[in-house]
């Protein structure tokens, strides 16, 4: 085999890794699944004070996550948001992040968070209406490294509570 063609070799095989590894990225963004932070139930106002949750890939591809961010919004306006820093995140693994949340008004934040606490444990308020909080996750990987491709969910509070409670993949142990 002559030199150039163990350099055509070589060469394609780094392009092949790159493109695989970039679509593990797509893949895991896609696939992510988060989880409460102390192996609890998750509540949200628990996340808002503590500003921890579980990030959780099922898959058994390896990625690298550039940025996370769960927004929340009530009756259409924005509430808070809670960005977590991006990461390598293996196969399989379940990783508690700490991040930054953020918001306007954080008394009118813990006051839906533990309404919506209170209505995901089946106690049904007057004043708090199921659909007025929506969830919405976004995770950000990069293709090639500089292509930002965003995976992005949209979820209605108790469906977001019911999905991570549900347990699945995304618990964390030892705690």
């Amino acid at each position: 085999m002559n030199r150039h063609n163990i350099i055509v070799i070589v060469a394609s095989v780094v392009i092949a890794g790159t493109l695989g590894f970039s679509a593990s990225g797509v893949v895991v963004a896609e696939n992510i699944k988060f989880g409460a932070s102390d192996g609890k139930d998750f509540r949200y106002f628990r996340v808002i004070n503590s500003e921890k949750v579980a990030v959780c890939n099922p898959t058994i591809l390896y990625a690298n996550i550039y940025d996370i961010n769960i927004h929340m919004t009530s009756n259409g306006s924005p509430i808070g948001q809670l960005s977590l820093p991006g990461g390598f995140l293996e196969a399989g693994s379940v990783n508690v992040v700490e991040g930054v949340f953020t918001s306007e008004s954080y008394q009118r934040i813990q006051y839906l968070a533990q309404r919506f606490d209170t209505l995901s444990q089946g106690i049904i308020l007057q004043r708090a209406s199921p659909d007025s909080l929506i969830i919405t996750t976004e995770v950000q990987a990069n293709i090639l490294g500089f292509i930002p491709y965003h995976a992005t969910k949209s979820y209605e509070a108790l469906d977001f509570v019911d999905e991570i409670n549900s347990g699945g993949a995304c618990v964390v142990k030892g705690q």
